[in-house]
C-alpha cells in the first residue's frame, strides 16, 4: 500500500471508532487537501485509531520487550510515542489496519 492508501484507510478506521471529521474530506477531490493538512500525530486521531487496549504487533527491535511490562498508560499513548520515533510513521500505522 502507498502512503495515500494507508492514510485513507487509517482515517476511515478512526472515524468508525468515533474520530470526528467531515465526511466530505475523505472523498475525491477533497482527499488531496486533507492529506496535505492531516496530522497523524494528533491525540484525537491516535485515541480513535489505536484505542485504549495495548496490542503489540510486529517484531521488537534488539529483543527489547521492556515496554510491554513497564508502559503505564493507554494504548494510543504507547503507539503515538512509537510513531514519533519511526522514520516512516505511516508504515507503522499500516500494521494496525
Amino acid at each position: 500500500m502507498n502512503n495515500k492508501e494507508i492514510l485513507i484507510k487509517a482515517i476511515k478506521k478512526a472515524i468508525k471508532n468515533g474520530y470526528v471529521i467531515d465526511e466530505i474530506y475523505i472523498k475525491e477531490p477533497c482527499i488531496s487537501e486533507l492529506i496535505k493538512s492531516f496530522n497523524i500525530f494528533s491525540h484525537e486521531f491516535a485515541k480513535a485509531f489505536f484505542g485504549d487496549n495495548l496490542v503489540v504487533c510486529g517484531t521488537l527491535k534488539d529483543g527489547d520487550d521492556k515496554f510491554r511490562t513497564s508502559f503505564d498508560g493507554a494504548a494510543w499513548e504507547h503507539h503515538l510515542q512509537r510513531m514519533v520515533l519511526e522514520k516512516e510513521p505511516l508504515k507503522y500505522i499500516e500494521q494496525y489496519l
